[in-house]
């Protein structure tokens, strides 16, 4: 769950999203859309609000093993990555006009329940690779060097 509260009273503006888990992964603000867009990954989603509202502008189900949203969703130009634990990883094309994003490419993937097992995987969506539409158009400094202070 996200609450919002008055920073001067204490009192609650707004709350918003329910997991069954808390998560790991920091709130965050970008902007996209021609808006500003508070991120929340928890275990079960990524989602973007109206940081002054708690209104939701979108939601993406990534789900890490474990509950393992960990890493903050990075934005790069019109595109946000998150990954986790578990081989589950998720590239969106954040839209131009409005707050909103596409599935760009990503994989959500469980891994075997014994060693010995074969692999049974299941991709919801296209991996990402060198090969794909959306990484062959990206300049040539993608990914972003870690450190930059870009975000």
């Amino acid at each position: 769950m996200a609450v919002a509260f008055d920073k001067n009273t204490g009192k609650e503006i707004w709350k918003a999203l329910t997991a069954k888990d808390p998560g790991y992964s920091p709130p965050s603000i970008i902007e996209a859309g021609g808006k500003r867009q508070l991120l929340i990954w928890h275990p079960e989603a990524i989602n973007s609000l109206d940081p002054e509202s708690g209104k939701e502008y979108w939601s993406v189900p990534l789900k890490p093993m474990y509950g393992m949203s960990i890493m903050t969703p990075r934005k790069f130009g019109d595109y946000l990555y998150a990954g986790g634990i578990g081989e589950v990883s998720l590239l969106l094309k954040l839209a131009k006009e409005k707050p909103a994003a596409e599935e760009v490419c990503g994989e959500k993937r469980r891994p075997p329940s014994t060693a010995s097992a074969p692999r049974r995987w299941s991709t919801t969506t296209a991996p990402c690779t060198a090969s794909a539409s959306a990484a062959s158009s990206e300049p040539s400094n993608w990914p972003p060097a870690t450190g930059s202070g870009k975000p």
